[in-house]
Parts: structure tokens; C-alpha cells; sequence
């Protein structure tokens, strides 16, 4: 879950969610294997150091922009439209 799917397979063992004995399996590999426990160690420890509160704040607004940018390149004028004619019917002259 989270980041686990994203660092797989350098930084951490995934399995598949409710897959009980894949994650008894998972564990024992990493309890039985010291060379790749360390190296999955300090692959995380990398990832977690570079990948901070900034990292995913950016990396949320980047998403947020391009969601957006998609949202109003699909609209293409109905929002400007839209709001042309709100402003104009709130800004009309009213008659003498």
C-alpha cells in the first residue's frame, strides 16, 4: 500500500493485499537473507530521505496542475463563456 508498490522491488518486498501467505513468505525471505534485509534497508532509508513532506507536496501540486490544465483544455471556453456572461449580466447599466 502507499509507496510499497512504487518501491518495489529496490526498496521493498510488495504482496498482494489479503494474500496472507505471500506476506509469510515475503518476511521469511527477508528474515532468512541478511545481504538483500540490508540492501532493502538502505534502498528505503534513500527513498525515504529524498522523498519527504517537499517531495510529495510538490509532486501532489504537479498532479493538481495537470488535472487542472486537462479540466480547462476540455472545458475550452465554456467556462470563459460562462463567465463573460455572469460578469456581463452583473455589470449591466441599469436604465435611467
Amino acid at each position: 500500500m502507499g509507496h510499497i508498490a512504487e518501491w518495489a522491488p529496490s526498496a521493498a518486498l510488495a504482496v498482494p493485499v489479503g494474500d496472507a501467505s505471500a506476506l509469510a513468505k515475503a518476511i521469511c525471505t527477508v528474515l532468512a537473507d541478511e545481504e538483500l534485509r540490508l540492501c532493502l534497508a538502505r534502498a528505503a532509508q534513500c527513498r525515504a530521505l529524498s522523498e519527504d513532506a517537499d517531495f510529495t507536496a510538490r509532486r501532489f501540486e504537479g498532479l493538481y496542475r495537470h488535472v487542472k490544465m486537462a479540466r480547462d483544455r476540455s472545458a475550452n471556453g465554456k467556462l470563459v463563456r460562462g463567465f463573460a456572461r455572469r460578469t456581463a449580466a452583473r455589470h449591466k447599466p441599469k436604465p435611467p
